[in-house]
Order: structure tokens, then sequence, then C-alpha cells
């Protein structure tokens, strides 16, 4: 037999976590002369043109969306639009955790008759599950908070967001072919070492190993290793190291744990190991640091 993959952990990198609304427009009327009214959101919205035009306003850039295209907005972003003759759309607010959604916000899409269906069965799966009159209203301010229908099938929250998540994916598998460009899109390499030390630091009691990290932040090791050590001078390994055996030298100051306790509650492999990296950074084994604590704090306190 040949075996594609024998083992793979799980990394999804896309996950919508909250829907605050799915609705489609009414046919309009010609609103040209309507003032655009400037607004923001605290969700990602997603549009997408059925029938005739829209102007988007994004960001002080003027849009014109029509037949078959398709725009993100990310949070906080400032826009307005305005409908034209029959203009038919669908808009989509949810939260997501993701890096993809970053590659999509502030384009225009083409949207393949795939990735349209899946808009489709967003829309009729929220429609079979909940009573809304609002949801006709894609400027709602109420959220998707409604009586579930009888007719709801089970899952039918978890059915949406993986179409809304598909959609996505698929968008950036069509525009981004190339995962690594689509990854370095996605992390501005400048800030990427400060970004790790602090993840570092808050992750202090737990073990970490390098291919953690990478996967974590989606670079390589290569890439990760070289612009950490620009900033901080020193592999990221050696950085972890470094807040760890910090760390250790004030619970040894506190008296509070022998030093079995500290080599665990820091997660190294075992207390010899814990000694090696202690003395490798500090010149001094734990015992002759904790001899040197002691016999300072008596000496402050005879002075």
């Amino acid at each position: 037999m040949d075996h594609i993959f024998l083992s793979v952990k799980m990394i999804k990198y896309l996950t919508v976590t909250e829907l605050l609304y799915i609705a489609k427009s009414k046919y309009t009327e010609h609103l040209e002369e309507e003032e655009l009214n400037i607004q923001t959101s605290e969700f990602w919205i997603f549009f997408y043109i059925e029938l005739g035009n829209m102007d988007l306003l994004y960001k002080n850039e003027v849009i014109n969306l029509k037949k078959g295209d398709a725009f993100y907005i990310e949070p906080n972003a400032p826009f307005a639009h305005r409908d034209y003759v029959s203009a038919i759309y669908y808009k989509y607010t949810f939260a997501a955790k993701s890096s993809v959604l970053d590659f999509l916000s502030g384009k225009k899409f083409k949207l393949p008759t795939k990735i349209i269906k899946y808009v489709y069965i967003v829309y009729n799966e929220a429609l079979n599950s909940f009573f809304d009159y609002r949801s006709y209203d894609p400027d709602s301010i109420y959220p998707l908070r409604s009586v579930v229908r009888s007719t709801a099938r089970p899952c039918w929250q978890q059915y949406i967001c993986l179409y809304l998540e598909l959609t996505a994916i698929d968008l950036m598998r069509k525009y981004n072919s190339n995962e690594t460009r689509f990854i370095n899109h996605t992390q501005d390499i400048n800030n990427i070492a400060t970004k790790i030390a602090k993840f570092l630091d808050v992750n202090v009691y737990n073990q970490l190993s390098l291919t953690n990290i990478c996967t974590k932040f989606m670079y390589s090791k290569v890439t990760l290793t070289q612009e950490f050590k620009k900033i901080y001078g020193c592999t990221i390994i050696g950085y972890f190291n470094h807040l760890k055996i910090n760390e250790a030298k004030r619970l040894i100051q506190e008296n509070n744990h022998i030093f079995s306790e500290i080599a665990e509650i820091l997660r190294f492999s075992n207390e010899k190991y814990f000694a090696v990296v202690f003395k490798r950074y500090t010149k001094m084994t734990p015992m002759e640091y904790k001899r040197y604590c002691q016999e300072t704090t008596t000496t402050t306190t005879t002075l």
C-alpha cells in the first residue's frame, strides 16, 4: 500500500468564530443622490453583487462593484456604499481568527461559479434556520439572534461557518497559489522578532521547540532564526532559555522550591539538564547561585 501520509497534526489557520448577520438586499431604486454614510464594524464584512452595481467607499477610495464581484472589509476599516438600479447583493458579517483573510481584505474579486454557490448556500441555510424580518436589511444593526425555525437542520451555525471559511480559502487558492508568498504577505517580517519575543515571554512556563514556534508564526526555521538574530543577537531557543533561567533565578531567590521542582515548573526535561543550562547562562550551578543569594542577603542585613 502506498501511503500519502501516516500522521498529520491539524492546524487551522482560518476559523469563523461568530455570525453577526446574514443578509440579502431587496430590489433597490436609484439612490445616486443619497449621502454616503461612513461607518465601521468590529467584524469582517463580505459583499457579493448578484445584480447591478454598487459604489463602495473603502479607506477614501471609491471601488465600483459589478455583477459577480466580491469584496472583503476588515474589522474597524472605514467604509460606505451606495446601490444603483436593480442592485441586489449579499452582505455577511462575521468574526474570524485568520491570516487568510488578511490577504483578501481590501481587494475586489470576480467569483467563479463554485464559490458563488457557497454564497447561496450560506444564505439559504440561514433563511431555513431562523426567523428574522431584519435579515432582509443588509445595513441592519441588529445581530443574528433570532428564533430558530423548526425546519433548522442540526449544526446549522457550523454549516454556515464552514462555507464562509471555504469561500475565503478557495479565493486565496485561486488568486494566490504560492503558499510562501501568501504567508509572507500576512506577516510583517520586520516585526516578527518582536512578536516571537513576546510569545516566548508569556510561555516561559511551557515547553516549546523551534518547530512549534515556526508553526505558530508560519515561517521556515531559517527565516525566523535569521530575523530573530538580527534584532536580539541570539537564537530563538537561546533567548527562550535565557527567559527560563531568569525565572529560575527568581524562584531560587524566593526559596520556596527545591531544584527538581523548579526544573519541572519550567518544563526542563530533568534536573540535571536544568543544572547544565543554568550554569551555561549564569556561570554558576543552581546550588552555587542559591548560596550566593544567601550570602548577599546576609551581608546586606549585617550592613
